[in-house]
């Protein structure tokens, strides 16, 4: 029978605990936009009338924040990104018809909404390469 040594049972230091305890990571103070967003969509976006840029970003935000395929966008987040509802439903029509979005609309709720992330074999040809 092995013996009985109180050192085997005493306490750990504050300095061996340090590896044991999770750091907390600090929040990012400010919202970002997670990437990557393909430059093809946003220069196709760009062209667009209106607000159909501005939209796309906050599509692209939301779709970074909730990390879906799918996302519904609300007035909450035309709001925050300056857009009327009005602007942001006509905008949303040009970017369907541009192929950058599908949109499935339903009565009394937002549209779901998915954004195109692969480019037409046309649309990478209109891309200018930067050197």
């Amino acid at each position: 029978m092995p013996s009985f040594e109180p050192a085997n049972f005493a306490a750990a230091s504050p300095a061996d605990l340090e590896s044991f305890v999770k750091k907390k990571v600090p929040r990012q103070l400010h919202p970002f936009l997670r990437g990557p967003v393909p430059l093809w969509w946003l220069g196709r976006a760009a062209v667009l009338p209106g607000k159909a840029l501005a939209v796309g970003i906050a599509l692209w935000y939301r779709k970074g924040v909730t990390d879906r395929d799918i996302v519904r966008p609300s007035w909450k987040l035309w709001e925050k990104f300056g857009i009327g509802r009005h602007a942001a439903y006509r905008a949303l029509r040009n970017l369907e018809a541009a192929g950058l979005v599908s949109v499935e609309r339903q009565v009394g709720k937002n549209p779901a909404v998915t954004i195109t992330v692969e480019p037409r074999p046309e649309w990478v040809e209109e891309i200018p390469r930067l050197k």
